[in-house]
């Protein structure tokens, strides 16, 4: 049975997602809502949130700007399907909270957070796990890449990373970072911060923000920092979270697609696992989500997760607005 996918909103998530569906099931009959397809492509097109809902999907993946997630989901909300919500959840915690409030009793809902599905990602949180190089100290995480570069052949400047409007900037753009430290490391206890706007491009959003996480460690007790810093203004593109730990460090490169191990009394770093390359995270990530549906599961980066991260960037910004006075963060109703 062909398996019919609603893709609401048509950038360059929603032509990923679309490839990603026809591609892995040539099957499957496709809708995408957009004011600004033209008709005559490879897909259904429609305008109306009313088509959406008479197509009766068994998927909704919502890929339109974080601005407009919640009207999506008041709108298309009571679907009985599966629901694949590209990240953030939301630009802020009130919305994503409501978000979550609406999607409850959803049969299948995941946020979009992809790199959860890398595979050098999942062995380097196996091996912290494992406690391979001991106890942990401290967290170091860099991202960073110039943002005219991001999008080959693309004007920055109408992207939604650079549109306050749209739910741009680093930390809702580069949420990624908040929400995987999290799962390989632990809930976020408390914040100081400071972000803003340091290079001359032509956007009216943060592009720069670095930020002090504190982690308690439920296994010892202890809490440990984990630093971060993220920006749209770095030329040499960088993608890492180093592990310091009492008898060595851990690496993981995500733009390199390893992790390395540092040992006591070594010289250099060594290689101790990279990515096959076989699939995307992407890929993977759609899989996962096929399959929870058609056991009934929640997603793998569940609701929760996706109000968490926006619980942790309203604590930044609100630290960023006390000159980077520490904030903790507090327990929400209407997490799912």
């Amino acid at each position: 049975m062909a398996l019919r996918v609603a893709i609401i909103g048509f950038g360059a998530s929603g032509q990923r997602m679309a490839d990603i569906a026809s591609r892995m099931d040539p099957r499957s009959e496709i809708l995408i809502l957009s004011q600004h397809l033209p008709d005559g492509g490879l897909y259904s097109v429609t305008g109306s949130y009313h088509d959406v809902i008479a197509f009766h999907p068994d998927v909704v993946v919502l890929t339109s700007p974080a601005s407009l997630r919640e009207d999506d989901v008041e709108a298309l909300g009571r679907i009985p399907g599966g629901f694949l919500i590209e990240k953030p959840l939301a630009t802020n915690l009130e919305a994503a909270v409501k978000i979550s409030r609406t999607l409850a009793g959803a049969k299948t809902v995941h946020v979009g957070y992809n790199l959860r599905f890398s595979e050098s990602l999942q062995a380097f949180r196996a091996m912290i796990h494992g406690g391979l190089c001991g106890p942990l100290f401290s967290v170091r995480t860099e991202t960073g890449q110039y943002l005219p570069s991001w999008r080959p052949g693309r004007d920055y400047r109408s992207t939604v990373s650079a549109n306050a409007s749209s739910g741009g900037g680093v930390l809702l753009e580069l949420s990624h970072e908040l929400d995987y430290l999290r799962w390989v490391f632990g809930d976020v206890d408390w914040v100081q911060s400071w972000f803003g706007k340091v290079s001359s491009l032509e956007v009216d959003v943060e592009d720069t923000a670095h930020l002090i996480l504190g982690v308690n460690n439920p296994e010892n007790g202890i809490g440990f920092v984990v630093q971060v810093n993220i920006d749209f203004v770095r030329h040499d593109r960088v993608r890492t979270v180093t592990a310091v730990c009492e008898n060595g460090s851990l690496r993981w490169d995500g733009v390199r697609g390893n992790v390395q191990r540092f040992d006591e009394g070594d010289r250099e770093w060594s290689t101790v696992f990279s990515d096959s390359g076989e699939t995307t995270t992407y890929e993977s990530q759609w899989r996962s989500f096929l399959d929870r549906l058609e056991h009934d599961l929640p997603g793998e980066v569940t609701l929760e997760d996706g109000v968490s991260v926006l619980e942790t960037i309203e604590a930044i910004r609100l630290s960023t607005a006390n000159n980077g006075a520490r904030v903790y963060l507090g327990v929400h109703e209407g997490h799912a």
